[in-house]
């Protein structure tokens, strides 16, 4: 279960990203010494890549601080998607500059390249794996306890850097022992392709963010359990719509009630259900809005519309006002033209006076003709969609 959002949340994900920042630098300078001392591309290339590392905790570091800035009346929703920015940020630079290492080693595969002292470079890049390892396994905790993504985006490019570190290893040792110069360049673009490989999923997250993609899989199914749960207080529900802005998620959705209930009845079960959504989904901002029933025995045992609302549509007698109050199992079984049909051939008969029972059979017979909106006259009222 992700923890909710806090200030105090927000400023221990803020001084976590200390550690990352101080670690890269001290690993960026040491190796781009060791590289060019000793005329190792691949030690220069982890030195370029630790660079880049300080450089991206840097931007998180700030984006996290604006990303828990309040709401303001130009950002009335937060700032959240500041995280999804810096993420989607850190994501094409790793991206970028895994391709520019592949290219670089496929370069010199041909013609190879000298390494002068291997001890010299396998001990900077032993101290650059045991760094990164720490640091990887420390944003980790850090993530599972605040719930930040660009925490956990953070961390994967770290425990990258803990494979490329062995890989340079690997072939630095494998070369002092075969005098082979293509192993080192070689290697090197294996590693480049697996930066690349592995920064997809940060890339996919940041853009679904940024596209207020749905929430989706278990989160939304646990929702439309939540308001299932409510039956028969809330006797139907549609447009759900769920986002996520970093670690802030927005969900709204409508419910429809009877309309006899008390305006004070109505209001204390929207804030329940408010309430129990946001007990289940942390970090949740919940807006439920209140449709009243359309009438009684199809959708709830009120009684039917009154003649005043009736004669406010200029209609004698008029059930469904909107597609958007048929029953939901109605709204999943037919198309959008087919609910159009459907609620005008249902207030067609039941204006004419047929009972709701016989004005449904009706409506479900012509649409299941073929019956169009457009092939039935409407000289029983308006309905509006």
């Amino acid at each position: 279960v992700e923890p909710r959002v806090t200030p105090q949340l927000g400023r221990a994900n803020a001084r976590a990203t200390f550690v990352p920042i101080a670690a890269s630098a001290v690993q960026a300078l040491a190796k781009a010494a060791v590289g060019l001392s000793i005329g190792s591309l691949a030690v220069l290339a982890s030195a370029l890549d630790s660079l880049l590392d300080c450089g991206l905790s840097t931007v998180n570091l700030f984006s996290i601080r604006k990303a828990e800035e309040p709401p303001d009346p130009e950002h009335p929703f937060g700032h959240g998607k500041a995280e999804s920015l810096a993420v989607l940020l850190e994501g094409i630079v790793i991206a970028g500059s895994g391709t520019w290492l592949a290219i670089q080693g496929a370069a010199h595969v041909g013609r190879g390249r000298e390494v002068s002292d291997y001890e010299l470079g396998a001990a900077v890049m032993v101290f650059g794996l045991l760094l990164s390892f720490g640091v990887s396994r420390y944003l980790v905790r850090r993530a599972d306890a605040t719930g930040s993504r660009i925490l956990r985006a953070d961390s994967l490019h770290y425990a990258a850097d803990v494979w490329t570190s062995g890989a340079i290893l690997l072939a630095m040792g494998l070369q002092a022992a075969t005098g082979e110069r293509w192993i080192d360049p070689a290697l090197s673009v294996a590693v480049a392709l697996g930066i690349v490989w592995q920064v997809r999923p940060i890339l996919r997250g940041a853009v679904d963010e940024l596209m207020d993609r749905d929430l989706g899989g278990e989160e939304r199914s646990e929702i439309e359990r939540i308001v299932a749960g409510h039956a028969p207080d809330i006797l139907d529900f549609h447009r759900l719509r769920t986002r996520r802005a970093g670690p802030q998620k927005t969900i709204d959705v409508h419910v429809v009630i009877c309309r006899d209930r008390p305006f004070e009845e109505a209001h204390a079960l929207v804030t329940r259900l408010e309430d129990a959504i946001r007990r289940q989904v942390p970090n949740a901002d919940v807006m439920v809005h209140a449709d009243p029933c359309s009438s009684a025995p199809l959708l709830c045992p009120g009684p039917h519309r009154s003649e005043a609302a009736a004669a406010s549509l200029g209609a004698g007698r008029v059930y469904y006002e909107s597609v958007e109050e048929l029953p939901r199992d109605l709204r999943a079984s037919l198309g959008a033209d087919a609910q159009q049909a459907y609620v005008t051939a249902f207030n067609r008969a039941y204006g004419g006076g047929d009972s709701p029972e016989a004005a449904a059979a009706e409506a479900l017979r012509l649409v299941a003709g073929g019956v169009t909106r457009s092939d039935l006259p409407h000289s029983r009222g308006r309905q509006t969609f």
